[in-house]
């Protein structure tokens, strides 16, 4: 899967945001799991500053089960690398 294809496929788990009883809110689920292994692999393959790879390392580990403020940064960071052409 590629960068557009992963940029995509994160954008539709916006729609699967629960709140939590206790205040805040959360992703988790197959897909988004997957997704996020997706993620990992297909980022290994890019050079990235090592602050960048540091940060969405950090953010995949924490991701699931928490908001969706993790979402955004992996978005964040994959549209990022996608618009400057890492390969």
């Amino acid at each position: 899967m590629g960068l557009n294809e992963l940029i995509k496929k994160g954008e539709t788990f916006y729609n699967q945001v629960q709140s939590s009883e206790f205040g805040g809110d959360y992703i988790k689920g197959e897909d988004y799991e997957q997704w996020i292994t997706e993620v990992a692999i297909h980022m290994e393959k890019e050079s990235l500053p090592s602050v960048i790879k540091n940060r969405l390392d950090k953010t995949l580990e924490n991701a699931v089960g928490n908001g969706a403020e993790y979402l955004e940064t992996i978005l964040g960071i994959l549209k990022a690398v996608n618009k400057n052409g890492n390969k």
